[in-house]
């Protein structure tokens, strides 16, 4: 198999990126923007061949950041690591096409015979690529579409249970045949925002976004008649740092999924059967492995976004590449509405955020709990299961706002909350770890998710309340 993929390696590439040598920033973390002002660029270094460059030094490259995209001011690199992805692990996150269509054969024929069918030889790829994961750290999630987007799992080092829960992939009834691509590349963005360092989503698609709505005539169950674009799935990606990699498995290809990954940071493949499916799997994860990650610290003028150039220099070579990331999660308000005045409540208020993240809400029990800050603090431990924080009288905890609450940690109710803002947090048996989730978006540590895996000091926003999650459990 091994000699099948490296070999399948040079079709491949034989169509993809030939390009002088080229520098392209391929994800921007900036989690640490607010705490630290710091942010990380994992940049990828290629030669004539489109191959990955080793061996680049430090000093081989410059970065400035600009709050128009046109002057650009340089900026101090912190740290530079070529072996960040190897060390710290790297996020997949596999997005599966399960329309009506990957019930056929490869050429698009229709078959009874479920070995010749698109979708098993899918899933022989992707068993392909998980087999080769041989780092602890790497972590992989699963997740599947057609006219619903349905995740599998979240993120996992258990490589064994991403094996097997591909065979929950099953057929779709008519109805559920359809092909909502943009909706659910944008639903995995969200779904894995919440991952730290290196993500990478990569789109198996075997042809166009067919929505239900558009070809129907009737709403969508969850959608409604809204009609999802190629441009919010690209806005997302961007705004969550997370680069797309799509990959064509089919006759036919969107045309827009282009864009979507190479405005995102990562590339485009086609593919024509398992052999070469299984090639560019392994060929995405081999790039990221030799990326480069540079740290940088940030300037301090307001902008909703940020450009960032990275320019790539040694004798006979001048290469250079620019990119935007939002910076514009100050307390949920875009940081340009405030002028130069915003720097002395912005320096408070990252001091205060220091000193909180560094007492760690210390209350001196010994459990996972909910603080929830207000005239009168109160700590609600939590308990194994799941627990409704929201405004309604009926959630376990009760915060302020609209909704039929009673106040900042007003009891503790035995049911969901209806109405109004509410979240839950659900324990997981298997991690001992505690996760928020919530059909809209909350704000944790001031960034919009629909799912967070906790850790202690996180702070929740739920309706007008500030909460924070502890868990001081030995």
């Amino acid at each position: 198999m091994k000699r099948a993929i490296a070999a399948t390696l040079i079709l491949l590439l034989s169509s993809a990126f030939v390009t002088a040598q080229s520098v392209t920033i391929s994800q921007i973390d900036a989690s640490r923007l607010l705490t630290r002002q710091l942010v990380d660029l994992y940049v990828s270094l290629t030669d004539e061949a489109g191959e990955p460059i080793e061996g680049a030094s430090r000093g081989e490259f410059r970065v400035s950041e600009s709050t128009d995209g046109e002057e650009f001011e340089p900026v101090p690199v912190t740290d530079f690591n070529a072996g960040a992805a190897a060390e710290e692990g790297i996020t997949f996150f596999l997005l599966v096409d399960n329309s009506g269509s990957m019930y056929d054969t490869l050429e698009g024929r229709p078959t009874d015979e479920s070995s010749n069918r698109r979708i098993a030889h899918a899933r022989s790829a992707i068993r392909t690529f998980l087999s080769g994961i041989d780092n602890p750290r790497d972590e992989v999630g699963l997740a599947s579409f057609n006219t619903f987007y349905r995740m599998h799992a979240e993120p996992t080092r258990d490589t064994g249970r991403i094996d097997s829960l591909l065979d929950d992939i099953q057929r779709p009834d008519r109805r559920a045949a359809y092909t909502e691509l943009y909706a659910s590349i944008r639903e995995a963005v969200d779904d894995v925002a919440v991952a730290q360092g290196r993500t990478v989503l990569i789109v198996l698609s075997d042809g166009e976004n067919y929505p239900y709505y558009e070809y129907t005539g009737e709403e969508h169950p969850e959608y409604g008649d809204r009609l999802f674009t190629y441009e919010e799935a690209v806005e997302r990606a961007q705004r969550e740092g997370i680069s797309a990699y799509a990959v064509n498995f089919g006759p036919d290809r969107d045309s827009n999924l282009d864009e979507i990954a190479t405005e995102s940071g990562g590339r485009v493949y086609d593919a024509r059967n398992q052999e070469e499916l299984a090639a560019v799997y392994e060929d995405i994860r081999r790039r990221v492995l030799e990326e480069y990650r540079i740290t940088y610290r940030a300037t301090v003028a307001p902008a909703e976004r940020k450009y960032v150039r990275v320019e790539y220099r040694r004798p006979g070579v001048v290469a250079e590449t620019s990119r935007f990331y939002f910076a514009n999660t100050i307390f949920g308000t875009p940081s340009e509405r405030f002028g130069l005045l915003f720097l002395l409540p912005l320096i408070a208020a990252l001091l205060g955020w220091w000193v909180i993240r560094r007492l760690r809400f210390a209350n001196r029990r010994r459990d996972a709990n909910l603080e929830v800050l207000g005239d009168r603090t109160q700590v609600f431990p939590l308990e194994r299961g799941q627990t409704v924080v929201g405004t309604s009288e009926s959630a376990d905890v009760t915060v302020a706002g609209t909704g039929g609450g009673r106040g900042a940690g007003a009891g503790a109710g035995g049911g969901a909350g209806t109405g109004g803002a509410a979240a839950t947090v659900v324990y997981d048996e298997t991690h001992n770890t505690y996760t928020v989730q919530s059909d809209e978006e909350i704000r944790v540590n001031n960034r919009p998710v629909k799912r967070k895996k906790l850790e202690p000091g996180d702070v929740l926003t739920i309706g007008e309340s500030t909460v924070v999650f502890d868990d001081t459990r030995e």
